[in-house]
């Protein structure tokens, strides 16, 4: 049985509701639901970076220390378990974030990864190494604790970068990410070599220049004020252009990235798939650009992407979707995209024995809020930015009276990986914490995240939501206090606009949320010193019935 496992980054379960719509607007993938099946998925994070782990682990996001350092101090990633099983793996992405030194290419034979090194760099330095460097300057740390710290992460992504740059296949880059990768591989070398013998002067780069412009100096002992000047002055250019576009309502921006597009990572499929292999294969796809639907880094694409807009309105005719047009136009490029990548299956695999996949990592509020958006991260968690579909063909799934239904299952990100897994016939590592689809599901789905940032789970306010089928409720740990934030009710209230927290509190609901929150994250709360009698759930139990 060979296999496609495809992330469609920022996806919504909403596309699918209306199924008459789903088959204007995306035809391709209604077609492999009509041949299998479609599950609403609730994710166990609302971002990229805080929910991979849970996809590639089958752990919680916040397991094993957090998410800061991706999968690599993880016991087992699922790829590891397809290698073990004798599959040639490889992952295709066009994601920044399973950038160099967070361990997402861990099990796979071969990696096609068009990512931004500057994006890298500065999304590390900002989320988790910066937050190191702050505790340093505000004393909480010293020299000899730092500096040990920065030569490891900083100098094993620095390493890794290079090993890329040098190494890596560079089949899905765009023209801008070889000219902003070019600049910084060369000089890698020198500063790798400055950080192991003068890692103070690294350190006082960081302290002294933006986070973001860091990557323009690699390899300089020190930092000119006029080369300084320039780079913040392009670097505010760029900021402010984004900042008027965003508050003149112009729903198209430049990222801060080298965008790369979901067709440009179809001949790296393509080659794959033509390979001769006489194991099983197994590939990986993360396509981006539903997420960067509002991007204007590559406007003749944009352009391109104008031609879906009857698809879209016809779509919009028949249903009662409000997403954005900007956002169904670019989900109707990558179906078109991904008809291209189903027809190298029909080439070169025999359908019947390939798993296809097709899920997303988290949904996309901004496509269409239910709500005003408060610009609270930690619980942006409503149904907006939690669900997702799980579009599955296998054989097991090809029964007609199930073809292209939902069982109502209550099915998390780990869930996802499980399922995948069992139709490829892949036993589970007891590390993996994910119950299939084909075992029930679940009874209640944890989401979790430290909020912007770094991911310390002894020191910062860490979020979580519950989801089960009558309610989700929003809680925050601060210190070791539990604190119940939000509470809707699925029956009166199924687009989440009546917060019943107060209600809840009053009348103990607050008191059963909690004991299924400790039921479920025991290990983790009891390191915050939460400690509840009688929350004796098992760790992880499937549906019950």
């Amino acid at each position: 049985m060979n296999g496609i496992y495809i992330i469609v980054d920022a996806l919504r379960f909403d596309v699918f509701d209306d199924l008459d719509a789903a088959t204007i607007l995306a035809p391709n993938l209604s077609r492999l639901i009509e041949n299998g099946l479609i599950e609403k998925v609730t994710t166990n994070a609302q971002s990229t970076q805080f929910v991979l782990p849970s996809l590639f682990s089958l752990a919680y996001p916040l397991d094993y220390g957090g998410y800061n350092e991706g999968v690599r101090l993880r016991p087992r990633t699922y790829p590891e378990q397809l290698t073990e099983a004798g599959y040639d793996t490889v992952m295709i992405t066009n994601c920044n974030q399973m950038g160099c030194s967070l361990g997402y290419d861990r099990g796979f034979s071969r990696v096609h990864a068009a990512i931004d090194f500057s994006s890298v760099l500065t999304y590390r330095l900002e989320k988790t190494i910066g937050y190191e460097i702050a505790r340093f300057l505000n004393s909480e740390i010293d020299k000899n604790e730092l500096i040990p710290y920065l030569q490891r992460e900083l100098g094993l992504m620095l390493q890794k970068m290079l090993d890329q740059y040098v190494q890596g296949d560079r089949t899905t880059w765009s023209r801008d990410h070889h000219r902003v990768n070019d600049q910084i591989g060369l000089r890698l070398p020198d500063e790798i070599a400055l950080l192991e013998k003068d890692p103070e002067k690294v350190l006082e780069k960081l302290t002294t220049i933006p986070y973001k412009l860091y990557w323009r100096f690699l390899g300089m002992t020190s930092v000119s004020s006029s080369s300084l000047f320039w780079g913040r002055l392009r670097e505010s250019v760029n900021w402010r252009l984004r900042e008027i576009l965003l508050k003149t309502g112009f729903p198209f921006f430049p990222l801060g990235y080298a965008q790369g597009l979901a067709g440009e990572l179809v001949p790296a499929v393509a080659k794959e798939m033509a390979k001769a292999v006489k194991s099983p294969q197994a590939v990986h796809l993360h396509i981006m650009d539903v997420h960067d639907s509002r991007a204007l880094n590559r406007p003749i694409n944009l352009l391109y992407r104008l031609r879906y807009l009857p698809r879209v309105w016809r779509a919009r005719s028949i249903s009662k979707t409000k997403r954005k047009f900007w956002y169904d136009m670019t989900v109707a490029y990558v179906d078109d995209v991904l008809s291209k990548i189903f027809a190298l299956i029909e080439t070169h695999q025999s359908p019947k024995d390939t798993c296809i996949l097709v899920t997303a990592d988290h949904g996309y509020g901004g496509a269409a809020y239910a709500r005003e958006n408060d610009g609270d991260l930690g619980f942006r968690t409503h149904a907006e930015d939690l669900e997702v579909p799980m579009i599955v063909r296998a054989p097991e799934f090809e029964n007609e009276d199930s073809r292209g239904s939902a069982s109502g299952a209550l099915i998390d990100s780990m869930g996802v990986t499980a399922t995948y897994l069992k139709c490829m016939s892949i036993p589970a590592h007891p590390a993996f914490r994910g119950v299939a689809i084909q075992d029930g599901g679940v009874d209640l789905v944890v989401s979790e995240n430290a909020g912007r940032g770094n991911a310390d789970i002894v020191r910062r306010d860490l979020y979580f939501t519950l989801t089960t089928r009558t309610f989700r409720a929003m809680v925050l740990l601060s210190g070791n206090k539990l604190s119940l934030e939000k509470y809707f009710e699925f029956e009166t209230d199924p687009f989440e606009r009546d917060n019943l927290a107060s209600a809840a509190c009053l009348d103990g609901r607050d008191e059963a949320v909690f004991d299924l929150l400790v039921g479920e994250r025991r290990e983790l709360l009891e390191l915050r010193g939460v400690y509840r009698a009688g929350s004796n759930r098992p760790d992880r139990i499937a549906h019950s019935g």
